[in-house]
């Protein structure tokens, strides 16, 4: 029963394989906002994230500094979504939108 509801449930879309609603809409189970800057490039870095749920709702959010070595920009920017993307595995998140 379980793989049969999953066969329906999940259809292929715009993108891999994701959840689609009665409409044929992908949906998704959170949506992830991240970003990341270094000041000067490369220098002392930044690093902030947003998960939001399904209904708008916060689930979680991190910033951070590095300052331990100098990073760059994209250094910053990835360890963002590295981190955010730990949070939502945390939550067990299986579709996940992401903004960066």
């Amino acid at each position: 029963h379980a793989a049969e509801t999953l066969v329906h449930d999940y259809q292929r879309g715009p993108e891999r394989l994701m959840l689609m609603d009665s409409e044929r809409e992908p949906t998704y189970e959170a949506t992830l906002y991240f970003d990341g800057s270094a000041v000067p490039n490369p220098g002392n870095g930044g690093a902030g994230f947003i998960l939001y749920g399904v209904h708008s709702n916060e689930l979680s959010s991190g910033s951070y500094e590095i300052q331990d070595y100098p990073c760059t920009n994209n250094e910053a920017e990835w360890i963002s979504l590295v981190l955010g993307l730990q949070e939502a595995l945390r939550y067990n998140i299986r579709t996940l939108r992401i903004h960066g």
